[in-house]
């Protein structure tokens, strides 16, 4: 049961939002204009200021500060905080924000009830007042940071840097903590390319809510240490609708390159229709529970509609490692897709829920969920485990003849020492290609399938009423690829306690005959000498309803018609399929500067079916700077 305090907290939160982009109180209105003059009066766009600095030593509360396209040095830094009834308001152009260029390095907002709206704000920022918002704002530099901040918003903001940082007051891991702060509808790029700062770090917050955000991460193959995300002391926060995907370049031996991990006192979270997805060629790893200084105090997470996809390596073969104890934590109706299996847990286990969820695996050795016995130490508590789908898709199967000794692949790997009595587990469907008696190994060379008197079923109490078969799900050609979604005649449909289907998706019904819809307004929306960030409206399922299967995204630097779109390359790791007619991008990554490329798409849904072809939009890579100052020719004394 959520908690009435918790409610009230968040609710306080969002309540504190919308006043803090609400119009300001009435007050002075000042301009600014890189043709102004401080001598000027300011209030009026025929006698504007010129600096940042006169407007800072001048605002009171509720005065607004309206800038002109151009360029300025220093940071809209007041002098003076607002109040709650009268705002100070920083405003460029909220269609435009990338003209109005705010370029100074010490980027500290410490005023507190201070709003910064339709600005590029070149070098980023370091938010650490009261109740200040950051809204329609291009963000770079090497690393904005929420810093101790507290009820303050970040909305509507593309930020393209080398890292960003949300923590408490000033980044230390106690107890201090920033709380109730809100980050909304934003778009991340960030591209790190050396050095050992962690890419994102989200430590010391509490009550903090995270919204319908993209984070697109590359690390570069020079990056020695760090980490795609880390993320410890995180206390009841939400982060809802929100995708994280991480490319590891890094191919040599690295510090947590690869790692996104939970860990020391992050406990009851909630995250909810969240995804993350991690590719190589570099090694990749997620650590929903992670040692660290202080173990066992990751605890009662909530997972709620989550997609977990692995593709990259990684040094457990796991998509989600549980390498800490897991205390109280919950998967429901959750995907867990890894490149060789799905789940690893290594250490002690007390009251998990695991319900309607798919985790598959496509070289899953001992299994897509393997359970190790943790130095003997038993289950505790009440664990459940039912009403999921089990799957090995590796196309591996048993020779003729051989028992399931031989069987490298099985279903899962459910230790029956720590296990056995210790776990309501039922309703579940397991599938291998090694046949139904190689779907649970429960010991060395002990093997069952699953069901009513198995061996499994009669040594543990579980599974009784389990099945094997084949889920039959709609694409299980790769792990990038792999679609959750049931087709007709699946063992899952209506097969679970309460008469649902097995698994995370689902089934959506027969007869599609309907094609996703096609894209026609893919375009660039931001434009790097190396990388380019494409937006869309999504294609759904059926037309732009649902949710489709996969998204094949295309470049060439020739123009791309329908009839020569599979000879373009194709975008790795691909787009993941949103939700028809909600906005969606993607980051390419590792162009040539100063080249013109086209980009292209299409889309695919559970029956088979592909769009149309999308337009087909050009972009222009800039070139880096290798042209010389002219030559001086009039230099002379005076």
């Amino acid at each position: 049961m959520t908690n009435p305090r918790s409610r009230a907290r968040f609710g306080l939160a969002l309540c504190l939002a919308g006043l803090m982009l609400a119009a300001p109180a009435s007050g002075a209105t000042y301009y600014l204009s890189n043709g102004g003059s401080d001598a000027a009066s300011g209030t009026s766009p025929a006698t504007p200021w010129a600096t940042l600095a006169q407007a800072n030593s001048r605002v009171a509360p509720g005065d607004v500060v309206v800038m002109a396209p151009g360029s300025y040095a220093g940071y809209p830094a007041p002098a003076v905080s607002g109040t709650a009834a009268a705002r100070i308001t920083y405003v460029g152009s909220l269609s435009a924000p990338g003209s109005v260029v705010v370029n100074g390095t010490s980027t500290g907002v410490t005023a507190s009830h201070l709003t910064l709206k339709g600005l590029y704000l070149l070098n980023g920022f370091v938010l650490s007042g009261t109740r200040d918002s950051i809204a329609y704002c291009w963000v770079g530099g090497d690393l904005p940071h929420i810093n101790g901040g507290m009820d303050c918003m970040v909305t509507h903001c593309t930020v393209s840097a080398a890292h960003f940082w949300f923590t408490g007051p000033g980044n230390v891991d106690t107890a201090t903590v920033a709380m109730r702060d809100t980050l909304e509808d934003c778009a991340f790029v960030l591209n790190p390319t050396s050095g050992t700062t962690q890419t994102m770090r989200l430590s010391g917050i509490d009550s903090c809510v995270v919204n319908r955000c993209s984070f697109d991460i590359t690390i570069g193959s020079g990056v020695t240490a760090g980490g795609i995300l880390k993320m410890y002391y995180v206390r009841q926060c939400k982060f809802i609708d929100c995708r994280w995907e991480a490319t590891n370049l890094r191919t040599e031996s690295c510090d947590e390159c690869g790692f996104v991990y939970f860990r020391d006192r992050t406990n009851r979270n909630l995250f909810l229709r969240d995804s993350i997805i991690l590719h190589g060629p570099g090694t990749v790893t997620l650590f929903p529970n992670a040692t660290g200084s202080w173990p066992g105090t990751t605890f009662s997470n909530t997972y709620d509609h989550c997609l977990f996809r692995v593709t990259g390596p990684n040094t457990v073969g796991s998509a989600l490692w549980m390498q800490d104890a897991v205390q109280g934590d919950t998967y429901r109706y959750c995907t867990i897709v890894g490149a060789d299996r799905g789940v690893y847990i290594s250490s002690a286990v007390t009251n998990l829920t695991v319900d309607h969820c798919t985790v598959v695996g496509f070289k899953p050795s001992r299994g897509v969920f393997y359970t190790e016995d943790c130095g003997g130490r038993l289950w505790s508590g009440t664990n459940r485990i039912t009403n999921n789908i089990f799957a090995s898709v590796s196309p591996l199967r048993r020779a003729a003849g051989t028992s399931g000794v031989t069987s490298a692949y099985p279903a899962v790997f459910w230790n029956i020492t720590s296990m056995a009595g210790r776990v309501n587990g039922d309703r579940n469907l397991y599938f291998t290609a090694m046949g139904a008696d190689s779907a649970i190994m429960s010991g060395s060379s002990v093997w069952s399938r699953p069901g009513p008197g198995s061996a499994w079923n009669v040594a543990s109490g579980a599974d009784g009423d389990s099945r094997f078969g084949d889920p039959l799900f709609a694409e299980t050609s790769s792990a990038a690829s792999f679609s959750p979604r049931l087709r007709m005649g699946s063992p899952a449909i209506g097969a679970a306690s309460d008469g649902s289907d097995l698994g995370a998706i689902p089934f959506a019904g027969d007869g599609d005959a309907t094609p996703p819809g096609t894209v026609s307004d893919l375009s660039g929306a931001t434009v790097d000498s190396t990388w380019v960030t494409l937006q869309w409206t999504s294609a759904g399922d059926d037309g732009f309803s649902g949710t489709a299967v996969a998204c094949d995204l295309r470049w060439s630097t020739a123009p791309i018609t329908a009839a020569d779109f599979t000879l373009a390359t194709a975008v790795n790791p691909a787009p993941v399929p949103l939700a028809g007619g909600t906005a969606a991008s993607h980051t390419v990554v590792g162009l040539t500067p100063g080249n013109s490329y086209y980009f292209a798409l299409r889309t695919l849904d559970d029956a088979g079916y592909w769009s149309g072809l999308s337009n087909v939009v050009e972009v222009t890579l800039p070139g880096r700077d290798v042209t010389p100052p002219a030559r001086i020719g009039d230099l002379r004394f005076p």
